[in-house]
């Protein structure tokens, strides 16, 4: 229908009556259609904050608060300061939190298919460097510190740790403004 106004619109005397009503129509229209959009993107949020809340084991992470955004989520590994195993960790990124989380024990006869909080990390106080040269090319690692901890953060996917950077960075950046 925009289209169409528009079309019409541009094919009226500007001098014309109808050509007043016709901008206050598609004025009106564009209004709504932004109306419904956002609508639809809260929609389409709240479901994921839903689904994320859902797939945590307990409830004493509350993921489902009012202003917070769903961002991305996926499977990065942990590097840890001493020389122990790598840790693979589920992370969720939100507009004002990162949350970190490992797989349920499969056998667990409630929980097996959850996943259980290992840490929730406020991005206000979260400072995000990229790290070089470790990785031969192969993915990469991130740096994330906060005031009383420092995480590293690696990926054996080059766009994947690319991706998370912008998505953090940005997030971060949000949220100091």
């Amino acid at each position: 229908y925009k289209h169409f106004f528009r079309d019409l619109l541009e094919n009226t005397c500007p001098d014309s009556a109808e050509h007043l009503k016709i901008a206050k129509a598609v004025k009106s229209i564009s209004e709504i259609s932004q109306w419904v959009q956002g609508i639809t993107e809260k929609r389409e949020n709240s479901l994921q904050l839903l689904r994320v809340q859902k797939l945590l084991k307990g409830q004493k992470t509350q993921v489902f608060t009012p202003g917070r955004w769903y961002i991305r989520e996926g499977w990065l590994l942990v590097v840890p300061s001493k020389g122990e195993e790598l840790k693979r960790r589920m992370f969720f990124l939100f507009s004002d939190i990162l949350i970190a989380a490992k797989p349920c024990h499969p056998l667990h006869p409630l929980n097996s298919h959850k996943l259980a909080c290992q840490a929730v990390y406020p991005l206000h106080q979260c400072t995000v460097d990229k790290v070089f040269g470790h990785t031969r090319s192969q993915g990469g690692l991130l740096s994330l510190s906060f005031p009383h901890k420092a995480l590293l953060l690696m990926s054996s996917d080059q766009q994947d740790i690319n991706d998370w950077y912008r998505s953090l960075t940005a997030a971060v950046r949000q949220l100091k403004a």
